[in-house]
């Protein structure tokens, strides 16, 4: 998967960057988790700091859009981000660990 930065927004105020991301280059369309973590190694970030908001695929293309927020630190995304967006891959965690 290749990612290509569209737009990338350094917000001060809330200790986070902003990406747009087009990822082309796959067969199928990549989940959160695989996303997160190759935002995570090419910024070099921890998995826990990285949360991809949203996940955009158009019909017939084999490319998606997705924007991704890259927190400073762990605690400021807790403090900042809803419950449910950290969360969002850990029920698919919890599944894999009881397979």
């Amino acid at each position: 998967m290749e990612l290509e930065v569209i737009q990338d927004h350094t917000n001060s105020l809330l200790d986070r960057r902003e990406l747009v991301i087009k990822a082309s280059s796959m067969s199928t369309t990549p989940t959160r988790r695989m996303m997160k973590e190759k935002i995570a190694s090419k910024y070099g970030a921890s998995l826990d700091t990285v949360v991809v908001e949203k996940i955009k695929t158009e019909f017939g293309k084999q490319e998606i859009i997705a924007s991704a927020r890259i927190y400073t630190d762990a605690a400021k995304a807790a403090k900042i981000e809803n419950a449910y967006m950290l969360n969002r891959d850990a029920k698919k965690k919890k599944d894999e660990k009881e397979k």
